[in-house]
């Protein structure tokens, strides 16, 4: 058997390309049952980004400035965007890439997007406001995909607010402004704007914003949509539950781990559907 220096050493060997194919190869026996199971239907998936903490004094493009929640003492973080499955029990993340610094999260988003079309058919994907951006929505236009994003209170956001009728709710179509490759690029959007939305659970009162290409329906289903959403924090609590030490500072030995914890993940949730168990986890 190999030990641990022979597995960094091979891993380090590989490239990005290699263990993406390989986390595929790996959960392709996975893919085919769930289709099989559940004859082709459409997929409500989910797109967030994970950090990492990193402790250490070494730093460069792969090692982010952003402290997550509750690693104050930490240096910085790695960084991975995954995109999943967030519908009923069913919650397997199919595709997780790292992030760079300078990525354009419009290019990984396509990526992951092309990763998930490959196997499942896809009703409607589910961002954050982390990809609140003109590039995003417009490559999402061009991918023809479903879409809801959680969008910022800018000062355009708080202008429809103003317009909205208290417990309401309105559409607004206007344009998404931003600059790429030296020019003013301009994207057409329709704003869903839902003022003071009372949570019956905690009753607390807020105000939902967000851009959508689906057809005018009633708000509070894009609440109940998106928030299906929630179920990929748990997700992301499970793999901290696992998580595997190292101090290395390699970025492919540090992919390979996040990806070996989703595929623990993928596997005990493949086992509870098709046995029929409640296992833990």
């Amino acid at each position: 058997k190999p030990n641990a220096d022979i597995i960094f050493k091979r891993i380090k060997e590989c490239s990005l390309d290699k263990l993406k194919l390989a986390f595929l190869f790996m959960l392709d026996f996975m893919f085919n049952n769930i289709k099989h199971k559940f004859n082709r239907r459409e997929w409500i998936l989910a797109i967030d980004i994970h950090y990492e903490p990193f402790y250490g004094n070494y730093t460069d493009l792969w090692v982010h400035g952003y402290k997550p929640e509750r690693y104050s003492d930490c240096t910085g973080s790695y960084c991975y965007i995954t995109i999943a499955i967030v519908v009923g029990q069913e919650k397997f993340t199919l595709m997780a890439l790292p992030v760079t610094a300078g990525d354009d999260k419009a290019d990984l988003i396509e990526e992951l997007i092309f990763a998930a079309k490959k196997n499942f058919r896809i009703r409607l994907v589910l961002l954050d406001r982390g990809f609140d951006s003109g590039s995003v929505i417009r490559r999402l236009e061009l991918l023809r995909v479903k879409y809801i994003i959680f969008w910022k209170r800018d000062d355009k956001v708080e202008e429809f607010l103003e317009q909205v009728a208290p417990f309401g709710h309105k559409y607004f179509y206007d344009k998404i402004e931003w600059r790429e490759d030296k020019s003013i690029q301009r994207e057409p959007v329709k704003y869903l704007v839902i003022r003071d939305y009372v949570d019956m659970k905690s009753w607390i009162m807020y105000d939902w914003v967000f851009i959508t290409n689906l057809s005018n329906t009633k708000a509070i289903s894009y609440v109940h949509l998106y928030r299906k959403r929630w179920c990929i924090e748990t997700t992301y609590k499970l793999f901290n539950q696992f998580k595997i030490r190292t101090i290395s500072t390699n970025y492919l030995v540090r992919y390979f781990f996040f990806l070996f914890r989703i595929l623990l993940y993928n596997l005990w949730k493949f086992y509870n559907m098709f046995m029929d168990k409640a296992a833990t986890f």
